[in-house]
């Protein structure tokens, strides 16, 4: 339903974070837009879709579907603190998902501009003030990038 209310269309890219990489949604997700010609990124970590089960009646997880791989190298649990006699806290898979979502836009950037394309960046309306900001959001609507 996401996909269908969407203006994705076909040569567009999807990125799809899942730290677990195995829910029925996200699996579908990712194979309706291979049958729309929509490139997929999945982002994910390899050890946790190692140990755990597909969740998805294909029996496939997310790097099975997507077109591009990256796996966040986080942990099996996803916690990266140990707390002495409870549970392991504070989950990997945020802070790696954005480390790699700002690295994505950051190549993305950079190989438009080596194209010759400088893309609309928008600047903190903590630096600029509102008027800076609709000045840069006119000029996107007007470019498309």
């Amino acid at each position: 339903m996401a996909l269908d209310q969407s203006k994705m269309r076909h040569g567009d890219v999807l990125i799809i974070n899942s730290n677990s990489g195995r829910t029925p949604n996200v699996i579908e997700v990712a194979l309706q837009c291979k049958g729309r010609g929509i490139t997929t990124i999945g982002i994910s970590s390899g050890e946790q879709m190692d140990r755990c089960e597909a969740a998805h009646p294909s029996g496939k997880k997310l790097f099975d579907v997507v077109d591009i791989c990256i796996d966040t190298c986080g942990p099996f649990g996803d916690a990266a603190v140990p707390v002495r006699d409870n549970e392991p806290m504070c989950p990997m898979s945020g802070l790696a998902a954005t480390y790699v979502y700002w690295a994505i836009h950051a190549e993305a950037v950079e190989q438009l501009q080596d194209r010759g394309i400088n893309p609309s960046i928008f600047r903190s309306v903590h630096v600029s003030g509102l008027e800076f900001i609709e000045e840069q959001r006119k000029k996107f609507l007007e470019k498309g990038i």
